[in-house]
């Protein structure tokens, strides 16, 4: 069928004008030559099409002669007459392929040449983009139980950004005395709404409306009514077939005039009745595959569109109470065996999806809401039909369930439905590589606006249930990244996984390391002494209780691959830059559970060599733009990769990861910058770090500062313009300040610290401050609220009256907090067990560094 179009429209666009074009295809006496075009280029597969998501050959085919406007009356009514002809003659012989072609043709065309009577979902909704909105902007309000073309007009107060990636919004509502402020999303406001819900009859002219019944006409005389009883309850092609044409007449044709006994709309409103009280009976009966086809047809009929024009509103439109037969089903899903039922479960599905929004008992919707996910956990759906379904499904579910208590099958409906997204559904891989200036991934497959528009009702809804699912899949999720189709949404899904606040292995022992850490980490410690070899241990575990094993061997893996940087390739590039983000996330969430897990996730990252890596790629990256003269002058940060949600230039991701590593690994980061940069390449990474990250991160710094409840009675102020830091502690009314001093390039520079602007404390002393904050800043790949947190507890601890280790001079240990727990029985004086150790090996003798007596000293508590 598609080549079929290629050539038709090559053939046509090599013609001179649209006028000419559509005098050789849709000319009165040539209207069965464009109708068998139309049915050729319809080739539809044995399954649900769902083509609603996409443009069909038809509407390329009518564009290519001038759109709508050129179809006279008569020419569409010759062209559905013979389509209507073709499809009664392919179901008295039983063809179900020229049926399905013939259907599909009929809706396609009408969608093309006629503007649908009843709007699709997506038409009248002009949705906001939550980072474009400001206060005093004036939006509609759309309530979770209201249609979407009805709403409140608002008035934004303020745009809440304390759950970011998700702002929120204050709103104001209501007029005169009857004001109210509320709180909502984004999902909830829309910039304008459509002023109806369907072609109103007086927007149509006459000889428009006489055209509609005449289509109608057609296809009732001639497919609808001769199936009048649904006698042919066994013969699924009559089924499927006349219930999409009631579907086209409902939907896009219209149905006018009065609605007493003997009109259209009272015969067509029988027949659905008749149709429903039959599967009921089939229920009843415990004859399921009757009751599967009647139900599929009941779904058709009413906008489900599969094969015709979809649209969820024509319950609603024409009053049709779904209610019954709903009850029936759930009913039936409580007390029968999940075996008998399941074939059952794809029509079961396509009739929730189609009349949830329809249904006004709260009962009957509470009842829904808990058989949908049972239906979705159950079922399979490794393939487009009944992944689709299951999507829809749970999106009318979590649409209706704000601020209720998720269930156990909702949970597992979710994972059930990101395992197949990560594991089953289809992929499309490049042909050939993409430039290195984007990475989209082209045409969306089916699964993608669905799905993420199901991921935004869930996070509305019951945003830790997603958050749960997401972490359960974590593994399946990193491997779909490599996959160009799928990568931002499963990047999106890691995002989420990453920031779920609870650790994924509890009391992890090295037996629970993947097989590739655990021979990694014994090359890693060989030449260690006892004590570093234990805390490399301690380290790597603890990276191992919050990140995916899945994704530690795929960082681990990536120092072993010597010829990337010979024969750079794009894809991998960026599938890794994402990956690498992902692990930064789970590093900000560890380090809010306890932010010593910062310097072991700095040692595993050492050790495992991704900082190495992925500041060497993402240069590499930079450099091509900067070569190409790219503006990069503002910083890329993985809340704008996720807003944009499809794709991401290069630049930007590169960007994104050298600031975001930086940010969290500064003492790599300079590491790697005065070892491993290329020579030609340093000053271009200074000017980056200075122009771009330096300033960013500064900002966020403060901005972690301010927003921080456990500084007591310490006072931090600091300012991105003179990037002075000061911090003031308030100590037995004694007022301690210290200043530091941030360099423009910071972290490629040290900062400078200084504490004399106390009066009466000892140089001594002082000075002994001002190395502990750069030991944080400098070594320990520490926060700058990580060194102010650490002075104002070893100051506390000072003034307590216990002395500092004279190894490192400070009275609490950099890395794990603890107090010098080791006494010189000589000397008396106290040592932190990891400095005096790393002091043994670095003198190569087992000293006491203060008595030099042989060391004999003991543990305290």
């Amino acid at each position: 069928a598609d080549i079929l179009i290629q050539c038709v429209s090559t053939f046509l666009a090599g013609l001179g004008t649209d006028a000419e074009r559509a005098a050789l295809l849709v000319a009165e006496q040539r209207t069965e030559l464009f109708a068998t075009i139309l049915i050729a280029a319809s080739a539809v597969e044995g399954k649900l099409r769902n083509w609603v998501w996409e443009e069909t050959n038809c509407h390329s085919l009518v564009s290519l002669i001038g759109g709508r406007v050129v179809f006279v009356h008569s020419v569409v009514l010759g062209i559905v007459d013979f389509l209507v002809g073709t499809l009664t003659e392919a179901m008295d012989s039983s063809s179900r392929c020229w049926t399905r072609r013939s259907v599909f043709a009929i809706s396609a065309f009408l969608s093309a040449a006629l503007q649908p009577f009843l709007s699709n979902d997506s038409t009248g909704r002009d949705p906001v983009e939550a980072s474009d909105m400001k206060a005093g902007d004036k939006v509609w309000y759309v309530a979770a139980s209201q249609d979407e073309h009805l709403g409140e007009q608002a008035e934004i107060v303020k745009v809440h950004s304390d759950d970011l990636p998700r702002l929120y919004f204050t709103i104001r509502i209501g007029k005169d005395d009857n004001v109210q402020e509320k709180q909502t999303v984004a999902g909830r406001l829309r910039k304008g709404l459509s002023s109806a819900r369907q072609i109103a009859e007086n927007d149509l002219s006459p000889e428009q409306i006489a055209l509609r019944e005449k289509i109608s006409s057609l296809l009732v005389d001639k497919v609808i009514k001769p199936d009048m009883g649904w006698q042919q309850a066994h013969n699924c092609n009559r089924i499927e077939a006349t219930a999409e044409c009631m579907n086209i007449v409902l939907s896009q044709c219209g149905v006018f005039g009065k609605a007493g006994i003997g009109s259209l709309r009272y015969e067509l409103f029988q027949l659905l009745s008749t149709l429903q009280n039959k599967m009921i009976q089939s229920i009843e009966a415990q004859n399921f595959e009757i009751a599967d086809l009647q139900l599929r047809g009941l779904s058709l009929a009413l906008g489900f569109g599969d094969l015709s024009y979809r649209s969820r509103r024509s319950l609603q439109y024409y009053n049709f109470d779904a209610s019954p037969s709903l009850t029936s089903l759930v009913a039936l899903y409580k007390t029968e065996a999940e075996e008998s039922v399941k074939e059952m479960n794809q029509a079961a599905l396509m009739w929730m999806t189609t009349s949830f929004d329809s249904i006004r008992g709260e009962e009957l919707v509470t009842d829904l809401m808990e058989v949908i996910p049972m239906i979705v956990s159950r079922a399979p759906f490794s393939d487009d039909c009944d992944g689709l379904l299951a999507i829809q499904a749970m999106s009318g579910v979590f649409r209706s369930s704000l601020n209720k208590q998720s269930t156990e099958f909702e949970s597992k409906a979710v994972s059930k439905l990101l395992y197949a997204f990560a594991k089953e559904w289809e992929v499309v891989e490049a042909d050939k590589p993409r430039s290195w200036k984007t990475t989209s991934t082209g045409k969306s497959l089916w699964w993608s606006k669905p799905l993420n528009l199901l991921v935004d009702d869930i996070l509305r809804s019951s945003p830790s249930l997603l958050r749960t699912a997401c972490r359960d899949n974590a593994a399946h999720l990193i491997n779909a990244v490599c996959l160009k189709s799928k990568r931002w949404l499963a990047f999106r899904f890691l995002q989420l996984a990453s920031s779920a606040g609870s650790p994924l292995h509890v009391d992890a022992s090295e037996e629970m390391l993947p097989q590739e850490t655990q021979s990694r980490l014994k090359h890693w410690r060989k030449g260690m002494i006892a004590e570093d070899a234990e805390d490399l241990e301690d380290d790597i575990l603890t990276v191992f209780e919050w990140v995916p094993s899945a994704l530690m061997s795929e960082i681990e893996s990536w120092i072993d691959d010597h010829s990337f940087f010979d024969e750079p390739n794009e894809e991998i590039t960026v599938a890794r830059v994402l990956n690498w983000l992902t692990f930064l996330q789970y590093l900000e969430t560890a380090a809010i559970n306890d932010p010593r897990h910062r310097m072991s996730f700095s040692s595993y990252a050492k050790k495992s060599g991704g900082v190495f890596f992925i500041m060497s790629a993402c240069v590499m990256l930079l450099n091509v733009e900067l070569d190409r003269k790219s503006n990069i002058s503002k910083v890329t940060t993985i809340d704008d990769i996720l807003r944009q949600k499809e794709f991401t230039r290069v630049e930007d991701l590169a960007s994104a990861a050298l600031f975001h590593t930086i940010e969290a690994f500064p003492t790599l980061s300079r590491e790697w910058w005065e070892d491993d940069c290329p020579k030609s390449l340093s000053a271009m990474v200074s000017k980056f770090v200075q122009v771009v990250v330096a300033p960013e991160t500064l900002r966020r710094e403060l901005q972690r500062i301010e927003e921080a409840r456990n500084l007591g009675d310490m006072t931090v102020r600091g300012s991105s313009v003179s990037r002075e830091v000061t911090a003031t502690y308030l100590q037995d009314e004694c007022s301690l300040s210290i200043a530091i001093q941030i360099p423009p390039n910071f972290p490629l520079r040290s900062v400078d610290v200084d504490g004399r602007r106390t009066l009466g404390i000892p140089e001594k002393r002082f000075k002994r401050w001002a190395l502990q904050i750069r030991q944080i800043l400098s070594n320990q790949d520490g926060t700058l609220l990580d060194a102010l947190l650490l002075w104002k507890r070893n100051v506390e601890k000072e003034f307590e009256g216990v002395e500092p280790c004279p190894v490192c001079y400070s009275v609490l240990s950099v890395k794990t907090h603890e107090l010098p727990n080791l006494e010189c029985k000589t000397c008396c004086n106290t040592f932190h067990s990891s400095c005096l150790y790393k002091w043994f090996a670095s003198s190569g003798k087992s000293q006491c560094v203060l008595c030099q007596q042989p060391w004999s000293g003991t543990r305290i508590n």
